[in-house]
C-alpha cells in the first residue's frame, strides 16, 4: 500500500507542498482501504489484479472525477432504477468511435436486440407447442451470437475492438425476458398443477449454475494473475459502471416484488382464495354492465367514489393497451377487476406513493399532452420505479385472479436467483467472456425447461 501511495504522488502530485503531503497520504490510504474492503462500494472492482500503472490511473480517476466521487461513494449502495452510473467510466472508453467516420457508422449500426425481444415475446405468447418453441429459442439465440461474431469480424478488420458493455447489458435483458416470459406463459399458466414443482427445480438449477459461475470467476482471477495487461482503468471503470447501473435496476425490481409478496402474506383476506361468486373471466362486457359488475370487482366491499375510480381505471387500461404494449381492454371484466383492485384497493406504498396517486399523476400528464402526440413523444412515468411498481402490481393481480398466487411467490424467488446469476457476468470484465457466460446460462435453462416439460 505504501508503495502505491508513493508511486501515485510521484506521478500525479510531484509538486505537492510539504504541508499538504500528510493529508494527501491519508486520503490515498483511505481510498486504498476502500478498494480492498469486501464490504465497501468498490468490492467488485478487480483492483488487485490490475497492472500498477492502471491502478494508479483508476485511483486518480476516483479522486479527481466529480462524477465518480459523487455517484459511487454517495449513491452506489442505494436501490434506484432511476439512477445511472454510466458516466463513472473513464472518459476515453466512450470515445473509441468518435474520431473516424467509418467507425462511427459501424457503431451506429451495431445489433440492437429490441426487435428480437419483441419477436421472442410474441412467439412465446402465440406458440402452443412448448418444446418446439424451446428449440426455436435456441435457434434464435444462435442467430444473435452469429450477428455478434459478424460485428466483431468487421471491427477486427478495422483494427479495433468493441468498447463498452452495451452488448452484454442488452443480451442479459434479452435472456432474462425470454426465460421469465416462457416461465409464465408455458409453465405457470399451461402447467398449473406442476408449476410449483418446476419452479423449485429451476431454483435448484440456478444455485448449481451460480456455483459454476463462481468457479469460472476464480479461474478468471488466476488468468489475471498471469496476464493482467487487459485490465485497463478504462475497461474496469466501464464494466463497473454498467454493472452498478444494471444491478440497481434489477435490485429495484426485486425490492418491489419483495414488498408485494410481504403484502400478500400480511393481507390473506385480500389476496386469499377468491369466492366463486366473485371470480372474473376474460370476457368483454357491455356498457350497461359497468354498474352491475361492482360486486365482482370489489368482491362485495363498499368503495367510495366507485364510479369515478372505475372510469379512471378504464382510462389507464386504454393507455397501457395503446402505448404500453399491454394486452388489456377497458371493457374486459378481468382486466377491469385486476387494475381496479391493484390501483385502489391495495394500499401498499413504494417511494412514499400509492398506486392510486401514481395513476392520478400519470393520467394528468397524459391529459396535458398534445392531441397529436406520437408514440415517441407520449409521456413517460415521472420515475422508472413508478412504472415498475405499477407493472408488477398488475402482474400480481393477474396471478391472484387466476388462482396462481403461490406461483407468483415462487416465481419471485427464481427471479431473484436468476438476476443475481446474470449480473455476475459483468465481473469477468471482458465483453466476450461475459456474453459467453450469459449464453451458457441461457442454454442451460432452455435445456432444463425442455427436460422438465418432458417429465
Amino acid at each position: 500500500m505504501d508503495k502505491l501511495v508513493y508511486q501515485y504522488i510521484k506521478r500525479y502530485e510531484p509538486n505537492v507542498e510539504a504541508d499538504d503531503l500528510s493529508n494527501l497520504k491519508k486520503q490515498l490510504v483511505i481510498l486504498l482501504n476502500k478498494l480492498h474492503d469486501n464490504k465497501s462500494v468498490y468490492k467488485n472492482l478487480p483492483f488487485d489484479y490490475m497492472p500498477v500503472d492502471q491502478q494508479l490511473k483508476l485511483m486518480h480517476h476516483l479522486r479527481t472525477s466529480p462524477v465518480a466521487g459523487r455517484q459511487i461513494i454517495s449513491n452506489m449502495t442505494k436501490i434506484d432504477a432511476d439512477r445511472s452510473f454510466l458516466e463513472f467510466a473513464c472518459p476515453s472508453l466512450n470515445n473509441v468511435f468518435s474520431g473516424d467516420s467509418e467507425l462511427r457508422e459501424i457503431r451506429e449500426n451495431l445489433l440492437s436486440l429490441d426487435q428480437w425481444v419483441l419477436d421472442t415475446r410474441f412467439q412465446i405468447r402465440l406458440t402452443e407447442d412448448s418444446r418446439s418453441l424451446l428449440l426455436n429459442l435456441m435457434r434464435i439465440n444462435s442467430s444473435i451470437l452469429r450477428c455478434y461474431q459478424e460485428e466483431d469480424d468487421k471491427l477486427l478488420i478495422m483494427g479495433v475492438g468493441l468498447a463498452g458493455f452495451e452488448r452484454l447489458r442488452s443480451y442479459i435483458d434479452y435472456v432474462a425476458n425470454a426465460l421469465l416470459q416462457f416461465l409464465v406463459y408455458h409453465i405457470v399458466v399451461n402447467k398449473k398443477e406442476k408449476a410449483l414443482a418446476i419452479i423449485s427445480q429451476l431454483c435448484i438449477k440456478a444455485d448449481d449454475l451460480d456455483k459454476v459461475m463462481d468457479k469460472k470467476l476464480e479461474q478468471q482471477h488466476q488468468k489475471w494473475k498471469i496476464n493482467p495487461i487487459k485490465l485497463t482503468a478504462e475497461l474496469v471503470s466501464g464494466g463497473f459502471s454498467d454493472f452498478l447501473t444494471h444491478r440497481s435496476r434489477f435490485e429495484e425490481e426485486i425490492h418491489i416484488k419483495q414488498l408485494l409478496v410481504e403484502e400478500m402474506k400480511n393481507r390473506p383476506d385480500f389476496f386469499g382464495e377468491i369466492p366463486s361468486k366473485y371470480i372474473s373471466s376474460k370476457r368483454l362486457i357491455q356498457p350497461t354492465e359497468l354498474q352491475t359488475i361492482e360486486s365482482i370487482i370489489t368482491e362485495g366491499k363498499h368503495v367510495n367514489n366507485y364510479g369515478r375510480k372505475l372510469l379512471n381505471t378504464q382510462k389507464f387500461i386504454d393507455v397501457f393497451s395503446s402505448y404500453g404494449g399491454r394486452s388489456c381492454n377497458s371493457m374486459c371484466l378481468m382486466d377491469l377487476k385486476v387494475y381496479f383492485r391493484e390501483i385502489y384497493l391495495s394500499h401498499v406504498c413504494y417511494a412514499r406513493k400509492q398506486a392510486a396517486s401514481i395513476v392520478s399523476e400519470y393520467l394528468s400528464d397524459v391529459s396535458a399532452c398534445s392531441p397529436t402526440f406520437s408514440l415517441d413523444s407520449f409521456p413517460q412515468f415521472r420515475l422508472k420505479k413508478q412504472y415498475i411498481f405499477l407493472r408488477e402490481k398488475i402482474n400480481r393481480g393477474y396471478f391472484r385472479e387466476t388462482g396462481l398466487s403461490k406461483a407468483y411467490v415462487s416465481k419471485f424467488l427464481f427471479e431473484e436467483k436468476l438476476y443475481t446469476l446474470l449480473l455476475k457476468s459483468y465481473l469477468f470484465y471482458s465483453l466476450s467472456d461475459g456474453v459467453n457466460a450469459v449464453c451458457e446460462i441461457y442454454s442451460e435453462f432452455l435445456q432444463e425447461y425442455y427436460d422438465l416439460l418432458a417429465e
